[in-house]
């Protein structure tokens, strides 16, 4: 079941309108399309959910979780700033701010995929920061990978992305397999 979005449409929720200038990744979940918001001319990235009730039920988890999550500051946290939900038409859609590219391919374009000391320091210690402020409200992402860190574009500013695998620590259980199998 594909995400049946395309270039050029309207995504329209309830109370907004985004246009889909172009897709910026996909995955099994669906795909994420850099929008611009109707009403506010705002460039956004929407996470499209494909109409399946596992992802859906998923959607609905990563809902809750950002919901959660809401109390903390996203640019002091190091967390994704998450602006709300819609359904279009079968998919739930989720709108974020535009961030400019993962942590993988921003490494991906320096010589020989690899980042400076100093540049690496200073991204572990944003993680270290915003694992730390997740920590703090017992949440574990479940899903950390170079794919889900995204560069701001200031510099080597980073921001964590994807809660569709968080959980609380309260509901997290000895053995439990969290993550991407390939980085496990």
């Amino acid at each position: 079941m594909d995400v049946s979005v395309s270039k050029g449409d309207l995504l329209t929720g309830e109370s907004s309108s985004y246009l889909v200038e172009d897709f910026l990744g996909e995955g099994s979940f669906g795909k994420v399309a850099r929008c611009v918001s109707t009403a506010t001319n705002e460039k956004v990235a929407v996470k499209i959910i494909k109409n399946h009730p596992e992802l859906l039920a998923a959607a609905r988890q990563e809902i809750v979780m950002l919901r959660f999550l809401r109390v903390l500051d996203p640019d002091s946290c190091g967390i994704v700033k998450w602006m709300g939900f819609f359904k279009h038409g079968p998919h739930v859609c989720l709108v974020f701010e535009l961030l400019k590219q993962s942590l993988m391919d921003f490494a991906m374009l320096t010589a020989n995929h690899t980042l400076p000391l100093r540049q690496i320091k200073h991204i572990l210690e944003q993680l270290a920061s915003a694992l730390d402020h997740l920590g703090c409200f017992g949440v574990i992402h479940g899903d950390l990978k170079p794919e889900n860190i995204m560069m701001t574009g200031q510099g080597t500013r980073v921001k964590i992305i994807d809660f569709g695998l968080s959980i609380h620590v309260s509901k997290a259980k000895i053995g439990h397999n969290f993550g991407t199998l390939w980085y496990r």
